[in-house]
């Protein structure tokens, strides 16, 4: 089965003024849940792969066939093992996701519910850089 871009991208076509911002708002929201259904959904299909192929061919199944590094699947796959929360992640993004993994899962929920205070100013965690995370 062929992967469809068209419907995520509009290429070559000059911006709208049928569409509201209203309208693009709403597109951009449901491709950032996309694309965290999509990074979880590709790190289960790695842990899947990672399973049927024999010992010694992971590797270069991996760059090869997929393209990917090494540290991007086994990154992928943790998320897809430790993750639940698709719309938190989806929100935050891989990277802050992976880096909220550290914490125990009851209390990775608790810290996202809540402001904290970096350099004198009060953020949530979707506005901390993966940096003020760490």
């Amino acid at each position: 089965m062929a992967f469809d871009i068209s419907r995520f991208a509009q290429t070559g076509q000059a911006p709208s003024t049928e569409r509201s911002i209203g309208d693009i708002t709403t597109e951009i929201l449901r491709l950032k849940q996309d694309a965290g259904n999509a990074i979880l959904g590709i790190g289960q299909r790695l842990i899947e792969a990672k399973a049927m192929l024999p010992h010694g061919e992971w590797l270069p199944w991996l760059t090869e066939q997929v393209e990917f590094s090494e540290r991007t699947a086994r990154n992928f796959m943790r998320l897809a093992r430790e993750w639940t929360n698709r719309q938190a992640l989806a929100d935050l993004g891989a990277a802050k996701a992976l880096t909220l993994l550290a914490l125990p899962p009851e209390e990775r929920e608790r810290f996202m519910e809540e402001n904290h205070v970096v350099d004198g100013e009060e953020k949530s965690v979707i506005d901390m850089t993966s940096r003020e995370l760490e």
